[in-house]
């Protein structure tokens, strides 16, 4: 059976663009134009990491994350194996 777990990431808007950076995956993040866009690459992205390291790892609760002023917070699901 899946299950889902959501994994925050700090979304920044710079130079025409934004970016979603994860907080629980080192160097692992997503841009886009849009923010339709930049949701469609934050779930390949957050797969393509899970899958290329083998598992995923536990999430941190969106809300121990401080938030810096300059960013929003996304959080994108992925499905895990129980």
């Amino acid at each position: 059976m899946l299950a889902k777990a959501s994994y925050p990431a700090l979304v920044y808007f710079h130079d025409g663009a934004y970016e979603a950076i994860f907080f629980d995956l080192d160097g692992c993040y997503a841009t886009g134009y849009t923010i339709k866009e930049l949701w469609e690459n934050s779930k390949k992205a957050l797969n393509a990491y899970c899958a290329f390291h083998g598992h995923y790892p536990m999430a941190t609760r969106w809300d121990q994350i401080e938030i810096p002023a300059a960013a929003f917070l996304f959080l994108v699901e992925a499905p895990i194996k129980n």
